[in-house]
C-alpha cells in the first residue's frame, strides 16, 4: 500500500514540522506582492496565499476548513496580520476568481477533451515503461498534466 504523500490525491501530514512550515507554507516576496495587487482585504490577502500554497503543495484546492491551523497561522505570522483575520470566503463568490487567479499565477491550464486525454496516455504510457507500481504510473500522469505548459506560452 502506497503511503499518504505517494497517492494521487496527498493530504496535509498529521504532524506539520516547522521545517514543513518553512519550506513549504512561507510565501516568498513576490508572491505577498502579488496577492497584495490581488486580494483587497487582509482576509482576502490571508485566504489567497493560503490557496496558493496549499495548491503549491497538493496540486489541488482543499476545503479551507481541512487546512491545519499551524498552516494558516504561520501564513497569517508571515503576512503580518491580526491574530484575529480569518481566510473566510462563505457566501462569496471571491474563491471562484481566487481559484483563477491562483491557476493564472501558476500557469496552470486546464485540459479538457481529446487534448487531455492525449496528455494522459502518453504520460502513463512513458510512465510504465519505467515503474512498476500503478500508484506511480497515475501519480506521473498526474504530475505531467500539472507540468504540461499552457498553450498560450509555446512558441
Amino acid at each position: 500500500m502506497a503511503n499518504l504523500e505517494r497517492t494521487a490525491y496527498p493530504r496535509f501530514p498529521r504532524v506539520i514540522t516547522t521545517r514543513d512550515l518553512l519550506r513549504h507554507y512561507t510565501p516568498d516576496v513576490d508572491e505577498v506582492e502579488w496577492a497584495s495587487g490581488f486580494a483587497r482585504s487582509d482576509a482576502g490577502r490571508l485566504g489567497l496565499i493560503v490557496l496558493l500554497k496549499t495548491f503549491q503543495q497538493l496540486h489541488y484546492f482543499p476545503a479551507l476548513e481541512s487546512v491545519p491551523a499551524e498552516i494558516v497561522g504561520h501564513i497569517r505570522t508571515v503576512l503580518n496580520l491580526k491574530p484575529a483575520t480569518a481566510a473566510d470566503y462563505r457566501g462569496s463568490k471571491t474563491l471562484y476568481r481566487h481559484f483563477a487567479a491562483v491557476r493564472t499565477y501558476l500557469d496552470i491550464q486546464r485540459y479538457y477533451g481529446k487534448e487531455a486525454q492525449r496528455i494522459a496516455v502518453r504520460a502513463a504510457y512513458e510512465a510504465s515503461e519505467v515503474m512498476d507500481q500503478r500508484v506511480d504510473v497515475i501519480n506521473a500522469t498526474i504530475e505531467e498534466g500539472y507540468l504540461c505548459p499552457s498553450p498560450d506560452s509555446i512558441k
